[in-house]
């Protein structure tokens, strides 16, 4: 966990490898160019217990 500022950064990390069945380009916008924004149907949407997105960044629905 190292390079997080806090805790709730840390419970918002996602495991990739530990993640089963995940296909990458339908969760994420540009995995192969390491954008990981999320796709608007992405299993990562809405599933924090606050009810935000997982990951780095929320949703937004500017990724086509």
């Amino acid at each position: 966990l190292i390079g997080l500022r806090s805790r709730s950064e840390a419970t918002s990390t996602i495991v990739l490898a530990t993640e089963p069945g995940l296909d990458q380009n339908l969760e994420f916008a540009d995995p192969e160019n390491l954008d990981f924004r999320l796709q608007s149907t992405s299993r990562f949407r809405g599933n924090r217990e606050n009810c935000t997105d997982l990951g780095p960044y929320q949703f937004l629905p500017n990724v086509y």
